[in-house]
């Protein structure tokens, strides 16, 4: 198991088996029927703090303080790092598969989200296929709409963010922020306010 402070945990689509990451550089893999270790995957350099498995449980993709973004390969059973995707110039801090498994959405304390392209059958051909820029500071958290169409960011400088990355191409946003930081005496809920938004082409290979 692991040996410093948990950052991340999930279940894959069965509930058979729970993915951690954690602050000792390692993904675990537990199995959740035989209440026992399934596989450890080592290879980041720095604290892990977001792991999603893909949607048929082969591979688990996750994400660092060394700023990188890895897949393993969960169906062999051995430490196979299916493929390292780097890019980012910050801690990456939240990763996630869309629901076909075709796409990876990382967000990072670069400010920006990236989108990568994923084959199962050529793990390794995977590349970065959009950055995402607008937040003003690094981002926490990040997800895929269950359509695929949209991904939703968030971030230290208090907004959320939709993105339309149906297209590898520049695109608009939405922002959604609530208006001058805090409730007004007897306002009942947030008002929130809509930015559009230019979209960054995708950064050179």
């Amino acid at each position: 198991m692991h040996t410093d402070r948990v950052n991340s945990v999930t279940f894959d689509k069965n509930g058979l088996y729970v993915a951690s990451a954690a602050d000792d550089n390692s993904v675990v893999i537990l199995d959740m029927m035989n209440n026992e270790t399934a596989m450890s995957f080592y290879g980041h350099e720095h604290d892990v703090y977001s792991v999603a498995f893909h949607p048929t449980g082969y591979y688990v993709v996750s994400g660092s303080a060394d700023k990188s973004v890895r897949v393993w390969d969960f169906k062999t059973k051995d430490n196979n790092e299916a493929c390292v995707l780097k890019g980012h110039k910050g801690y990456v801090r939240s990763v996630a598969f869309n629901l076909l498994g075709t796409l990876i959405v990382s967000g990072s304390a670069d400010k920006t989200v990236g989108l990568w392209s994923f084959d199962v059958d050529d793990p390794r051909a995977s590349v970065r296929v959009l950055t995402l820029r607008g937040h003003g500071f690094g981002i926490g958290s990040v997800a895929f709409s269950p359509c695929g169409k949209y991904v939703a960011s968030g971030s230290k400088d208090t907004s959320v963010r939709v993105w339309d990355v149906s297209e590898e191409k520049q695109k608009e946003i939405e922002e959604f922020k609530k208006k001058g930081g805090k409730l007004a005496q007897g306002e009942q809920e947030p008002k929130f306010e809509m930015m559009r938004i230019e979209v960054s082409p995708p950064d050179p290979a």
